[in-house]
């Protein structure tokens, strides 16, 4: 799989859409460049209509990347999703 770089900013949060989510199965997050002293970025789901979000995991300076399982194949509410 090709790393994903191209996200669609909406207020404080970069975005993107995944097609057939339930065939990902773990998401490598990692930072490019330090963060800002006390800040960690944080990977969350949500599903039409975007109301909640799922928190999936979080980096830091200290913890600069991680693979996070997302169990989305399990999820019968992303397996509905797929197209």
């Amino acid at each position: 799989m090709l790393p994903i770089t191209q996200f669609e900013q909406i207020n404080n949060m970069l975005v993107y859409d995944l097609y057939n989510p339930s065939v990902v199965s773990s998401i490598t997050f990692f930072l490019n460049s330090a963060l800002p002293d006390n800040i960690a970025a944080v990977l969350n789901y949500s599903i039409p209509p975007y109301n909640h979000l799922q928190f999936i995991g979080a980096i830091a300076n200290t913890r600069p990347s991680d693979i996070f399982s997302t169990k989305f194949g399990l999820n019968p509410d992303v397996n509905s999703l797929d197209s």
